[in-house]
């Protein structure tokens, strides 16, 4: 029997990394049928409006992943697993969100609750506290993800009620344990990754492959390991705002 997920548990799984993405919850109303009280005191349907708030989410103008992932090999008795550690950069720039397509009038925005969220699977496997730089200013990530469709990752709250009316630059890095694979959305409008590692057996999984890449370990046989670069813009990435 193979056990090195039991190995593999404790260090850190395969680590998917999604985002980052901007959130400015808004407010909304919206008609519903309700039981309320007539003026016999009866019950009658009627339809009345409600207010609820939701969220948009804005994709980075530029995404720049930069990565060195370590490898190395842990055992537990007569078995071993090929772990790594990944130190991430996520940077890269936010222009003024536009409401306008999403029809969603300025005066419902909530600027004060705006937030920064990512994804990435496995938690455990982080090895320091996740800090968003906004603009130059600090913001710490608390853990769990606002992306739609995930829970597990790490939320930072802008907290300013002024509008972003101008480019933002950000950086988030990520320090983190994993093993059998890292994977990285390509969530920009224009995106470039830049990958290394000490790892000579390597193989590239996804819907596009690296624009270039330095193999020393395949080109002279020798073990020394991969960087590789990658661009895409959303012609190919097709991102839904």
């Amino acid at each position: 029997m193979r056990r090195w997920p039991d190995i593999t548990s404790s260090w850190g799984r395969e680590q998917n990394l999604i985002g980052p993405l901007l959130g400015i919850p808004y407010q909304y109303k919206f008609k519903a049928v309700k039981e309320v009280p007539a003026a016999d005191g009866k019950m009658e349907r009627r339809e009345v409006e409600e207010t609820a708030t939701g969220n948009a989410y804005f994709l980075p103008e530029t995404l720049n992943v930069s990565a060195d992932v370590q490898t190395q090999k842990l055992h537990r008795g007569i078995y071993e697993a090929v772990v790594y550690r990944a130190q991430t950069v996520l940077s890269g720039k936010f222009v003024p969100p536009d409401f306008g397509p999403l029809k969603i009038d300025l005066k419902d925005v909530q600027w004060k609750d705006a937030f920064v969220t990512i994804a990435i699977n496995d938690l455990r496997g982080t090895r320091e506290a996740i800090v968003l730089d906004w603009g130059g200013a600090k913001h710490p990530m608390l853990p769990g993800s606002q992306l739609p469709g995930y829970t597990t990752g790490a939320t930072a709250s802008l907290g300013s009620d002024q509008p972003i009316a101008a480019d933002i630059q950000f950086s988030i890095p990520l320090d983190f344990n994993g093993s059998e694979g890292i994977f990285f959305a390509p969530f920009g409008v224009q995106n470039e990754a830049t990958l290394k590692s000490n790892s000579p057996d390597v193989g590239f999984r996804g819907a596009f492959l690296p624009a270039e890449r330095s193999l020393p370990g395949w080109i002279r046989c020798e073990m020394e390991g991969f960087v590789l670069r990658t661009r895409l813009s959303a012609i190919v990435d097709k991102p839904n705002r």
